[in-house]
């Protein structure tokens, strides 16, 4: 089994996606957009790439194309109707919507340089954070053209700010080879499932898809930790990675 690929409908007379997410976020996936994420109201477990940690209403995210991602609401926000009451904000496009002359600009060796970072998933904080936050809102009552120029005011500000931090490790990126995402998106729902119990990490290195997979050598390698030294503790805040750099 696969890593699910999960693309929005983008309209016709548009070269980008804006999208307000009213269901549930979703599954374990990837997609090759680049993707700004902001969410409105939720708050549960986000796993990205390697990472796991709580998020919380106001949380701003930026993913790489391809990088594996899942946001998992508390049980509270579905309904036993069947409704939803979470909400998101999401912006979605492929590197090439402007044309990739656009990327060649030597004006555009800044934000060249952020989007290679976001191939780890990278958390806003600070004056940027509400800068960017204030743009996607305001694009909700735009026309797609005024949308469409707003973007730039997106790009001038991710390609100065350092106020970010990364959120999957480095070794992640590099071991994230599209053909084995299918073990790893068993091991993340088994997370998710079960996260607010005491998880030893030894208990997913051991599980029969981890060890017939290899995938068990793979989350070792990744998360530089011994399996009888770490356990997921009831506050979901457990990382498969030991570290969280933030750039300064």
């Amino acid at each position: 089994m696969e890593t699910t690929e999960i693309r929005l409908f983008k309209e016709s007379n548009q070269s980008f996606i804006y999208h307000i997410e009213e269901k549930d976020f979703g599954i374990y996936h990837h997609h090759p957009e680049f993707e700004l994420v902001f969410i409105k109201k939720g708050n549960g477990v986000r796993i990205v790439g390697d990472n796991i940690d709580e998020f919380e209403k106001n949380d701003l995210v930026f993913l790489g194309s391809y990088l594996p991602h899942v946001w998992r609401c508390d049980s509270a926000y579905n309904k036993k109707d069947g409704t939803f009451t979470g909400k998101g904000y999401v912006i979605q496009f492929v590197e090439d919507f402007i044309g990739k002359s656009f990327w060649t600009l030597p004006e555009n060796s800044d934000l060249l340089r952020f989007l290679s970072h976001a191939s780890r998933g990278c958390k806003f904080y600070g004056q940027t954070k509400s800068d960017l936050i204030n743009i996607m809102l305001s694009m909700q009552s735009m026309s797609p053209t005024q949308r469409f120029y707003a973007m730039f005011s997106i790009f001038e500000i991710l390609s100065f700010t350092k106020e970010y931090k990364f959120i999957s490790s480095p070794a992640f990126h590099e071991s994230n080879e599209m053909s084995e995402s299918g073990p790893l998106r068993d091991v993340v729902e088994f997370i998710l499932q079960n996260f607010k119990q005491n998880i030893k990490l030894k208990d997913v290195l051991e599980l029969p898809i981890a060890i017939h997979s290899g995938l068990s050598t793979r989350i070792k390698i990744i998360s530089n930790l011994r399996t009888d030294e770490h356990r997921i503790p009831q506050d979901g805040r457990f990382r498969f990675k030991h570290r969280n750099d933030e750039i300064s």
